[in-house]
């Protein structure tokens, strides 16, 4: 059994000696390098005993795991036990709303749906229009303090690094460094 599981992990391009980060990370390159990432994910499933998944984040995830398991217990795998334990992993971080981003398959581009006049919007970028505000309205009704002071007050009210607020302070609303 173990024979065998070496095998397909070296037909597989892993090598099973490397440890199972190393092959997890293997095939996260793999998948992410292939034209057809879900038939990449699905044919590492079945060479090492699984069904074809049919969504891309899921088959990403059992692929990983199968790995994982095979390259840590080589003598000892068995697919439906590790099969098993990948679906039951894969179901409770479902069911948690705060792993929502774990089943977005990333292989599909975004399209965003904007309205006529507005700007589009930047996918990952939080909006700093709020706090810019916020920071130009402390730094005006704080005239009389320091730069320093100012990006202090700042930094701490708005949670962003003293550095951030600095630079908005000196640079972006060009008050004169106080002697």
């Amino acid at each position: 059994m173990m024979m065998e599981t070496v095998k397909i992990l070296k037909n597989l391009g892993i090598d099973p000696n490397a440890g199972a980060i190393r092959a997890i990370q293997r095939v996260g390159d793999d998948l992410r390098d292939a034209s057809d990432p879900l038939s990449c994910a699905n044919s590492i499933i079945t060479a090492l005993g699984g069904k074809d998944e049919i969504d891309f984040p899921t088959a990403r995830m059992v692929a990983k795991h199968l790995v994982s398991d095979a390259v840590q217990n080589p003598a000892t795998f068995k697919a439906e036990l590790s099969l098993q334990k990948a679906k039951d992993k894969i179901e409770k971080l479902n069911s948690d709303p705060r792993n929502a981003f774990m089943f977005t398959d990333t292989t599909q581009p975004v399209h965003y749906q904007v309205a006529s006049g507005s700007p589009a919007p930047v996918k990952g970028r939080k909006s700093a229009v709020g706090k810019k505000d916020r920071a130009l309205k402390m730094c005006e009704e704080n005239s009389s303090l320091d730069n320093g002071a100012i990006a202090q007050l700042i930094s701490k009210e708005l949670s962003i690094t003293y550095a951030n607020a600095y630079y908005y302070v000196s640079r972006v609303w060009k008050r004169p460094a106080s002697k």
